[in-house]
């Protein structure tokens, strides 16, 4: 996964015409039964429209073994990018028929191979990889969305993914503020190799603001 850093704020404000949804505090629904279900709408206005900070998640979820800094209990290396954010439990899980578009990825497929890493990498004048999460099973198209949630302050404009498009389709659904900011697009690799039944609106040579940006990891 590549991200293109922000630009600046367009003064957007989640949940605007979207419906109301009764507001929660950070702490109320990190302290709710585990079976409660909570809507997008909340959790967006709750998490991700106000001000992101360390104080603040940590004021929230007090115990020093539930922050997410040990690397070696967690499988999660980022140096400088400690959690801001909860990540959302979604009800139900991604398949098939729910959160995977119609295109030749096959991601599915993976399951039958072994687990690995996932990197994290900027694609700024000195790229550099910012983290890297080791899998404990299949790859899946939730992961640069939690990472970026998870862990940064502000989101990037651009995300660049080899399976973008299942990417962009778990955002519309379950995280809709973030389909809106974050511009998730296949890198030039795996278009040509992978997403034959793809929207072009989602390959990275077709936007000019892309153009000699390198989109591989």
């Amino acid at each position: 996964m590549r991200m293109q850093a922000p630009n600046g704020d367009d003064g957007d404000k989640g949940g605007e015409g979207d419906g109301c949804a009764e507001p929660l505090s950070r702490f109320g629904m990190a302290h709710a039964h585990p079976s409660h279900k909570f809507a997008p709408l909340q959790f967006t206005n709750t998490w991700l429209v106000p001000p992101a900070s360390v104080a603040e998640y940590r004021a929230v979820y007090n115990d020093p073994t539930d922050q997410g800094d040990d690397y070696l209990r967690t499988g999660v290396w980022e140096p400088g990018l400690p959690c801001f954010r909860a990540v959302p439990g979604f009800v139900g899980a991604a398949g098939a028929q729910t959160d995977a578009p119609d295109c030749q990825h096959e991601m599915a497929n993976k399951n039958r191979r072994t687990t690995g890493t996932f990197g994290v990498n900027c694609n700024c004048a000195h790229p550099k990889c910012v983290g890297v999460v080791v899998l404990d099973g299949a790859e899946g198209q939730r992961m640069p969305i939690e990472f970026v949630v998870q862990r940064f302050a502000t989101l990037p404009d651009v995300i660049v993914y080899d399976f973008a498009c299942a990417s962009l389709k778990t955002a519309l659904v379950r995280l809709p503020y973030v389909a809106k900011r974050v511009a998730l697009r296949v890198d030039r690799f795996d278009w040509r190799k992978n997403h034959n039944d793809c929207t072009k609106a989602m390959c990275s040579d077709s936007f000019v603001a892309m153009d000699g940006t390198n989109t591989s990891s």
